[in-house]
């Protein structure tokens, strides 16, 4: 059998030495959180991170970080595709969360769950109460040195919108995610210890208790970082800077290929899956199931379901297992999502990932047929 990473195909051969390479990385890292804390490390089950950090905040509504990279890079070799991911983000607390529990976040990404070939790219993710996490990636090009304003906003009836440069995006909304935000964070996330990160933060605003007006400045949150990353205010409170071997060269030299798939056509959504749940844990994912569907009903499907959802043909392939989502993009200190259900969202004509989540509920089939 052949797997695929981000949509491209793994030989049997190289599909064990990456489980051996990962396996590895994590008995190492497990190690040195014994020797030293922080620990010096960073893999798939243990993200480092360089960011500001507000726990236990008053009650807000929302949060706008002005985002910029200079260098954003998931691993030595970011050509390849490792299962690796690198993020410059913002995330808001949910459901009066003060330390991480619940959240939406809005940034941008190399890596994980697209193709190193895909570049950088923009995505926002949430993890809610009701349904898991859920994360949402759209390939469009973001470009180094330039600044990206991220947004997220309560607009009532347990919903927040997700912006960026003031432009709602196309799914937009996070439902069934209660206010308030009791905690505020904005900065570098990073599965692999030579990830290559040196972006900024600035003009951090929040939206006031009561949700009636915006005002600059996190005057509560503090730098926090886990080594090999880094992170200081530039102008406390609103303007920060976050690295992570900013100066180091990336092996690409010593890259011989990017892996491709070996198979016409669009990836195959079960060998997706597959792949997905190993990254996420499960070696032996049971009952995958692919229905032919829309984006929008499949968000509806997932508990999801909002106006701003595009029609467009989409692949929902779902798994069943013990899944801890190792690749899910969340905020330091929060635990790795959890649940028996894994899904992926895969677009019909391109064979991207547009969208995957984790959770205990399963979809509701009945709501996909279109």
């Amino acid at each position: 059998m052949r797997v695929s990473v981000l949509g491209r195909i793994l030989p049997e051969g190289r599909r064990r030495g990456v489980i051996a390479l990962v396996a590895a990385s994590l008995a190492a890292t497990a190690a040195l959180a014994v020797a030293v804390s922080p620990a010096f490390g960073c893999s798939q089950g243990s993200h480092c991170y360089g960011t500001v950090r507000w726990l236990s905040s008053p009650d807000y509504y929302g949060g706008v970080a002005a985002l910029q990279v200079a260098r954003l890079e998931q691993s030595n070799t970011p050509t390849v595709d490792t299962g690796d991911f690198a993020n410059q983000e913002m995330w808001v607390g949910t459901n009066g969360s003060g330390g991480g529990a619940y959240w939406v976040e809005d940034g941008m990404s190399r890596g994980y769950p697209q193709s190193a070939g895909a570049g950088i790219y923009w995505f926002w993710a949430d993890n809610r109460p009701c349904c898991g996490y859920f994360e949402h990636d759209f390939i469009v090009t973001i470009r180094t040195s330039t600044t990206y304003n991220a947004k997220i906003n309560f607009i009532g009836n347990n919903s927040w919108n997700v912006y960026r440069d003031g432009n709602l995006l196309s799914p937009g909304t996070s439902t069934s995610n209660p206010a308030p935000s009791n905690f505020l964070e904005s900065g570098l996330e990073a599965t692999n210890t030579n990830a290559h990160v040196n972006g900024t933060g600035a003009a951090l605003q929040k939206r006031s208790a009561g949700g009636s007006s915006w005002s600059y400045g996190w005057s509560g949150a503090n730098p926090y970082y886990i080594s090999p990353a880094f992170s200081q205010w530039t102008a406390s409170p609103t303007d920060y800077k976050d690295t992570m071997n900013p100066n180091t060269a990336s092996l690409l030299a010593h890259t011989p290929h990017t892996v491709t798939s070996t198979l016409a056509g669009p990836p195959d959504p079960v060998a997706l899956i597959i792949e997905a749940a190993r990254l996420n844990g499960e070696a032996s994912p049971s009952t995958i199931r692919t229905i032919a569907t829309t984006r929008a009903a499949a968000f509806a499907a997932v508990g999801s379901g909002a106006d701003d959802v595009p029609q467009t043909p989409t692949e929902l392939v779902v798994a069943h297992g013990a899944f801890t989502g190792f690749e899910a993009k969340v905020p330091p200190g929060a635990p790795a999502p959890r649940g028996r259900v894994l899904y992926l969202l895969v677009d019909s004509g391109s064979g991207v990932v547009t969208d995957w989540g984790i959770s205990n509920v399963d979809p509701q089939i009945q709501a996909v047929h279109h």
